[in-house]
């Protein structure tokens, strides 16, 4: 693989924006350069969103990402988008606006990744979970699949009283606004769930879902499933798992197989201890 950082000014943003990236440069495979056509390969992608409190080279510094991606020949890209929340915040930054449309653009001019829905699918951690969730739902045409990793689906249990003694609550009032402003907003996954009614959805959304039992998270997470399973079915392909662990990579890292496997790439049947396809 080829990993590194791109640093590339955001006209959205109006600040240079770092970005981490996987690409997959086929050497492994006991091929060479000359076998690929690197002007015509378009590569699937995807997007991955860090947590509150990490910046983009978290999965790198804490997962397995690289190995999975190398095995299965999918770019990875890994924006930094600080605390916002991946939203177009009261404040004015357009973070929402930066993930969702000029980072799939402008990295597109950069690298050969694929602009095909079938190509394309977005995960997070956390705060991160909360914006793939929000992606996905706002964008299904955008993407194959998407995935929440304890996510934070529901923001208005954040708005109360579940951390008296930090400023997350502060932070989340100066990015969506009070309770009212954000239930049945845009950034309201419960709204977003009640506006598929008005797409004209092709395919079914796929969704993965999991949350530690030990997670603050957890049950937000079961309610957010259950609503989706009993007033929403027709709309997904839904897995929600739930496991012993609490809010950290412990708990996370295992289940990123499992999210490859539900992506569609042949877990199954790749791997031998050498850590090369077997083709």
């Amino acid at each position: 693989m080829a990993y590194g950082t791109i640093t590339f000014f955001s006209e959205v943003l109006g600040q240079d924006m770092d970005v981490d990236y996987l690409i997959p440069d086929t050497r492994r495979r006991a091929r060479t350069w000359d076998d690929v056509d690197w002007s015509k390969k378009k590569l699937p992608v995807i997007w991955i969103l860090h947590g509150n409190g990490d910046s983009h080279n978290a999965w790198i510094r804490k997962s397995n990402i690289e190995l999975y991606a190398r095995q299965f020949d999918v770019a990875v890209f890994m924006p930094s988008c600080t605390r916002e929340f991946y939203t177009d915040s009261k404040r004015g930054l357009k973070y929402f606006t930066y993930v969702a449309e000029e980072l799939p653009k402008v990295m597109r001019k950069y690298f050969p990744i694929s602009d095909k829905k079938e190509d394309n699918f977005v995960m997070g951690n956390s705060m991160g979970g909360y914006g793939a969730t929000k992606l996905l739902l706002t964008n299904p045409q955008n993407y194959a699949a998407g995935a929440s990793f304890s996510g934070s689906v529901d923001l208005s249990e954040h708005m109360g009283n579940m951390y008296p003694n930090s400023d997350m609550k502060d932070n989340i009032l100066h990015i969506f606004g009070s309770k009212e402003e954000y239930k049945n907003s845009i950034n309201d996954n419960y709204h977003l769930l009640e506006q598929l009614k008005n797409k004209h959805l092709t395919d079914k959304i796929r969704y993965y879902q999991c949350c530690g039992e030990e997670d603050h998270l957890v049950g937000k997470n079961d309610e957010f499933h259950r609503i989706i399973e009993d007033e929403y079915d027709e709309y997904f392909e839904t897995v929600y798992v739930k496991g012993q662990g609490g809010h950290d990579w412990f708990y996370w890292n295992p289940q990123i197989e499992n999210v490859f496997k539900f992506f569609g790439f042949d877990v199954d049947n790749c791997w031998n201890d050498s850590g090369i396809v077997m083709r």
